[in-house]
């Protein structure tokens, strides 16, 4: 393996770390797990989505996913919508206004804690151009 490549599998695992470590320091304090902060925010992005179409995009199982979407019911988060597409029932996952509420509230919390780093904003706006770019480039892979 190259240097380059030692180089950024390392750096990928050390931020990766970082990031994991920080985020659920923060969501801790909203009773959230990572995995229901994910989804959350993915409905938000995505309304109307199925947890079937939620649990390819993320990578998890349809039954893990049915598992985390009936917590953030139970939480008033989502609202679940049933609906006939064919001959099939699906269940279309929006995000309710204490899911926007919360999802503003874990943002600046994560943001503050962030800014506790000393991460200069020069560096931030290049890293966020960066995970944009690699965000593009994977959306157009699957």
């Amino acid at each position: 393996m190259t240097n380059l490549k030692k180089g950024l599998v390392r750096n990928l695992l050390f931020f990766s770390n970082f990031l994991t470590e920080k985020i659920e320091e923060v969501l801790k304090d909203f009773n959230i797990t990572h995995s229901e902060y994910l989804i959350l925010r993915y409905i938000l992005d995505f309304q109307g989505s199925t947890q079937y179409e939620i649990a390819k995009k993320l990578h998890i199982s349809t039954q893990r996913c049915n598992q985390i979407a009936k917590l953030l019911f139970e939480k008033n988060l989502i609202l679940k919508k049933e609906t006939l597409k064919g001959k099939l029932i699906k269940k279309e996952l929006t995000i309710t206004e204490d899911g926007i509420n919360l999802l503003n509230k874990i943002a600046k919390e994560l943001f503050i804690s962030f800014q506790k780093e000393n991460i200069p904003n020069d560096d931030l706006i290049i890293l966020n151009l960066t995970l944009q770019k690699l965000n593009s480039f994977i959306q157009t892979k699957r």
